[in-house]
């Protein structure tokens, strides 16, 4: 219990609507925050199955006009997030919708701000400032189970002038409502609902395993990781059972409160730098950044990694703490190989680590890991992420 010696605070006001068919109350709710709202989302399954037009309609049913902003792409840049923020300032939107995934719904949160604030975006990131107006109210409708930025205050942007991709945590970020619907969800490719269900146990996972852990975020982090061990496969190769979805959707939003309580680890803070240099996916960055990570890590926090092996369905019957915590980096690719992700970033084509070692290396991004890191570690995690093998101690790492 020593991490409670500087106590807890735990701060989480967006109100939920889970379940499915919850789309359907979105008229309404929207209703009772604006009267015109900027729908922003992407040119992918949202206008592919008929989201957006569900949405327009909901909305039209119940008074409120809207403007379609499709523009986000799977990282949001700073050049598409202003262009929306322009629009949203220029035809007058009170409320702005996020529907999709995590970019999606991190670019309807800073085009919230932006339809206020009539600033560059890249400096509420960097260096950050004082925003003279609240942001425009945000529903964000999530359409993987993946990111849990529906209920956290982080959001993530892309400058691809500087190959950065860096993220904010600020109590204006939070949505004010967050439809999780996993309906949604039954015509989400199985690619993309394997690498965001990763997604969502990595940040149940580094939470868990961070030195910032508390009782509160704990007890997020452990079901979520139960639930995705328990329900991703079912999710990525039955993919219209409404069961196994819900439960990711679940997951997803515990794994988002544990995040919001403590933060990330270095994985995250690789995958974020594989992102800025490569555009990949997000889910798919942290997917391929965790097992090496987690074998670095699990010495410094033996009976948590344990937990996490039994929590993730490993046999750890006899086996001692240490052999019981270093179970979970396998567990890992088992899983990866179970749902068809690649094998390292090597797979992607992803051979220059410089900038990528430059950028997960920056100063004070490290803060939560269980284990000091240097520059030379980062170096070889980055490595091992890279190669087929996904392993820090196959590359020599200690």
């Amino acid at each position: 219990m020593e991490n409670l010696l500087s106590g807890l605070s735990f701060y989480a006001p967006t109100r939920i609507l889970f379940g499915p068919g919850k789309l359907n109350s979105v008229g309404e709710e929207a209703a009772q925050l604006g009267k015109k709202a900027m729908l922003v989302t992407g040119k992918s399954a949202a206008l592919k199955f008929g989201y957006t037009d569900r949405v327009v309609s909901l909305l039209k049913q119940n008074g409120v006009d809207t403007v379609i902003f499709d523009e986000v792409g799977p990282n949001p840049t700073v050049k598409t997030v202003n262009l929306g923020g322009e629009l949203a300032r220029r035809e007058g939107c009170d409320l702005v919708i996020g529907l999709g995934g995590g970019s999606a719904i991190d670019a309807a949160k800073y085009i919230a701000i932006l339809a206020t604030n009539a600033v560059d975006c890249w400096t509420i990131v960097d260096p950050g400032i004082d925003l003279e107006r609240q942001p425009a109210p945000v529903i964000a409708i999530t359409m993987t189970a993946g990111t849990g930025s529906e209920v956290s205050q982080f959001a993530v942007l892309s400058n691809p002038d500087l190959k950065r991709k860096d993220g904010t945590g600020k109590p204006y970020l939070y949505a004010k409502l967050a439809i999780v619907d996993p309906e949604l969800t039954l015509s989400l490719p199985a690619y993309e609902t394997a690498y965001s269900g990763v997604d969502a146990l990595a940040q149940a996972i580094e939470p868990f395993t961070s030195v910032f852990s508390n009782p509160v975020s704990d007890m997020f982090a452990e079901a979520a990781i139960k639930l995705v061990a328990n329900n991703l496969r079912t999710a990525v190769h039955n993919p219209g059972n409404l069961q196994a979805r819900t439960a990711m959707h679940m997951a997803n939003v515990l794994a988002g409160f544990s995040l919001t309580l403590v933060d990330t680890t270095i994985a995250h803070v690789m995958s974020e730098a594989v992102g800025a240099v490569t555009d990949l996916p997000h889910g798919l960055c942290v997917a391929l950044s965790l097992p090496a990570v987690m074998e670095y890590n699990c010495v410094a926090n033996l009976d948590k990694f344990a937990r996490v092996a039994e929590l993730m369905g490993t046999a750890t019957s006899g086996l001692s703490k240490r052999e019981a915590a270093m179970k979970v980096p396998q567990a890992l690719r088992d899983l990866y190989q179970d749902i068809g992700l690649p094998q390292g970033f090597g797979a992607l084509g992803v051979r220059d680590i410089g900038r990528i070692v430059e950028l997960a290396s920056r100063p004070g991004l490290d803060a939560s890991n269980p284990r000091q890191l240097s520059s030379k570690t980062i170096e070889l995690l980055v490595r091992a992420s890279v190669d087929a093998s996904m392993s820090y101690w196959a590359i020599g790492g200690r």
